[in-house]
């Protein structure tokens, strides 16, 4: 069974709010590093739901290479 949110989400604005945000990989690295400079994190682990591309998870990883990364996306 679909919810209205996966069907609002599987269709054209879920489509469209992919493809303005692919390719933004550097502008989130930049975006986390001020994060964790400030926040002190090093290790751990970081879960992301609704990763969409998964891209704020590669940014993290080029900081923390050291740190596990998880996502649980709903979207193929």
């Amino acid at each position: 069974m679909t919810t209205k949110l996966e069907t609002f989400w599987r269709g054209d604005f879920g489509t469209e709010y992919h493809k303005r945000n692919v390719g933004r990989v550097e502008s989130n690295r930049q975006m986390f590093e001020l994060i964790f400079e400030r926040n002190e994190i090093s290790s751990g682990s970081v879960l992301e739901f609704g990763a969409g591309m998964g891209e704020n998870l590669v940014a993290i990883k080029q900081l923390l290479p050291n740190i596990e990364t998880i996502s649980f996306r709903t979207r193929p």
